[in-house]
């Protein structure tokens, strides 16, 4: 297979350039920065995205804490009106026997 240069250009046309060392470090040291700028701006989005999870997370279990601490509560207080609801019937029951 012949090269793009060898169908379309003579050989007397083809010119050749060349880049300088300077030049070429010059360009590998613009990319590295440009590299180390994403870098960095991928860094800062991450440690966003990780303090967003965090504040939600908290945010989830505090919603948790107060939410089991009002089915506590619930609980509580239908145990006690349960209780009191018994020891009204065994008063009552306490009273028939007493009369009879």
């Amino acid at each position: 297979m012949r090269g793009v240069f060898e169908r379309t250009a003579r050989e007397a046309e083809i010119v050749v350039g060349v880049v300088s060392p300077a030049a070429a470090a010059a360009q590998e040291e613009a990319l590295e920065a440009a590299r180390l700028r994403d870098a960095e701006r991928s860094a800062r989005e991450f440690a966003r995205r990780e303090a967003t999870l965090a504040r939600r997370e908290e945010a989830a279990k505090r919603r948790v804490d107060v939410t089991q601490q009002e089915a506590s509560a619930e609980l509580r207080r239908r145990a006690r009106e349960a209780r009191q609801g018994r020891e009204g019937e065994e008063e009552a029951v306490r009273r028939e026997y007493r009369r009879a």
